[in-house]
Order: structure tokens, then sequence, then C-alpha cells
């Protein structure tokens, strides 16, 4: 969000997330990158609203868990402790007080929002069909995901302090950016 950092994950034996600094000078590498190792999953990582966090999904406890992580490397800690079988799509809401996820519980993924304090989960969707890949209004009012709900996948949002689901698009739709 800064414009000055870039994460990604390096696959081999386990993953690494690399948050990289970028140099003023697009022709040379900025310094050298800060580095989350773990011998298991790591992966999905995203930067806070300020760029001074970053979210990410791990099975490094065994189970599949967010985690934070400072942007300098010097602060990892497990956000959830749900014992997911399936946990993702991590995105921050506009003014970085909360993560939106799917989380897929009884065998069905839904929507879900934790503070970043790790506090006030809320389960968003519960409904027969997956709900998925969850994305934040600009105002942080409503949370957008897709859903197979009407038989064809669409987007859809909820309002992000709980509500009744409705229906976004008409002709089909995945992953929402507003």
């Amino acid at each position: 969000p800064t414009g000055k950092m870039v994460a990604g994950t390096r696959v081999g034996n386990g993953s690494v997330i690399s948050i990289n600094r970028l140099s003023s000078d697009s022709a040379s590498p900025g310094p050298r990158p800060c580095l989350i190792n773990s011998s298991l999953e790591d992966d999905s990582a995203r930067f806070s609203p300020d760029g001074k966090w970053v979210v990410f999904h791990s099975t490094r406890t065994g189970s599949h868990e967010l985690w934070l992580a400072r942007s300098d490397c010097t602060e990892v800690r497990q956000l959830t402790q749900l014992q997911s079988v399936g946990l993702g799509s991590p995105r921050w809401s506009p003014d970085g007080s909360r993560i939106a996820f799917d989380h897929h519980i009884d065998g069905n993924a839904e929507i879900f929002t934790i503070r970043i304090d790790g506090r006030e989960l809320r389960r968003l969707t519960n409904n027969p069909f997956p709900d998925l890949v969850p994305s934040w209004s600009s105002d942080g009012a409503w949370v957008y995901f897709c859903s197979g709900r009407s038989g064809v996948t669409h987007i859809w949002k909820v309002p992000a302090a709980g509500g009744t689901a409705v229906q976004v698009t008409s002709k089909g739709g995945f992953e929402a950016i507003e």
C-alpha cells in the first residue's frame, strides 16, 4: 500500500514469505529482504493498509490458521486458533482493524472476520453453498464474496457487522475488487 515493499512466497522444502523493500531506482534491487520461514505452508501474504503488518495463511501449527507479522519481520504471531482444515483469502479492512477470510467449517466454506488482536471472531455467512474469497468495500461497511447459492457463482455482499447477504452480479463472478 505504500509502494515501498513487496511480499511474495517462495516454495521449496517448506515455504518462505519474503518481504522486500523496493529501491527508489527501479533498475537496482532494494536492501536484503526479511524472511518469515516455515517448514510447512505459508502463503497469501497481504499488507495492512498502513504497510506495517502482513497477514498470511500458514499450516505451521498442523492446521490452517492466519498469522500476522510486522513488515520488518521482527514479530510473528498466530491470529486464529480455529484448527481449520481449510482457511484462506485473508483481506484487510480499509481501516486495518479487521481481517476477512474464508474458513471451512462443518465441511463448507463460510466468510468470517476477526479483529487483529484475535478477538471478535464474527461469522458473516451461513449457507449450504461455499462462500469464498472475501474483499471489503472501500468504506468498510460491506464484505463481498463469491458463492454458488443461486445456482451460478456470483458476487454477493454482506454487511460487515453481520446481516443478510445480497447478490451483486447477474452474469457470474468470482473475486470482487471495489
